[in-house]
């Protein structure tokens, strides 16, 4: 069996995810994996946050936010209404070994490089049924943090979820980054 693959585009004409290091893992790398899953839960909700990827420049990881509301709203405009002041209550907070406290920020077009360390987060979209959600969210670390125990903070009162936390080895999400793949130069 055989397949005729298209010709891959000049690498100068790729589009790139992002112009910047602080808001986007490294185009040209290949991360490498970092052995990190965890939940938070309430009665009728759960956050998982894991799926760790180090790069050379910093680290990304995922979020799934999963609710159930118990007696959703007939009308469809009051049920999204509802949806979204529930997700806009997820937070998700890093506290880096040395201290310093990160809440996400977005940089979409932003020029000017914030000061280190930044957390930046993108929604990945979410779905679901009238009483049933879940949204995919990504969110990115820069730059890798120093050595020690990064800690990760979860809270999401409007679904019963407050005041979660999880101490992570930084240790080993650097040593994950300096196995990064460097698949090409820009």
């Amino acid at each position: 069996m055989s397949f005729e693959f298209p010709e891959p585009p000049d690498r100068g004409q790729m589009a790139r995810r992002s112009a910047h290091p602080w808001t986007d893992s490294p185009v040209h790398e290949v991360g490498m994996p970092v052995g990190y899953r965890f939940r938070f839960a309430g009665s009728s909700s759960a956050l998982t946050v894991g799926w760790f990827v180090a790069y050379s420049s910093g680290c990304e990881f995922q979020s799934i936010a999963d609710f159930m509301i118990a007696q959703p709203p007939d009308n469809p405009v009051a049920l999204n209404r509802l949806r979204t002041e529930l997700l806009a209550g997820l937070n998700l907070h890093v506290v880096m070994p040395d201290g310093t406290a990160l809440s996400a920020q977005s940089f979409w077009n932003n020029d000017v490089e914030p000061a280190a360390p930044v957390l930046t987060r993108r929604s990945l979209g979410g779905g679901g049924g009238d009483a049933y959600w879940r949204q995919r969210d990504s969110w990115y670390l820069w730059p890798l943090p120093p050595e020690g125990a990064l800690t990760v903070a979860g809270s999401w009162p409007g679904v019963g979820i407050d005041g979660l936390v999880c101490e992570l080895d930084a240790t080993l999400i650097r040593s994950a980054g300096a196995e990064s793949l460097k698949a090409w130069t820009d």
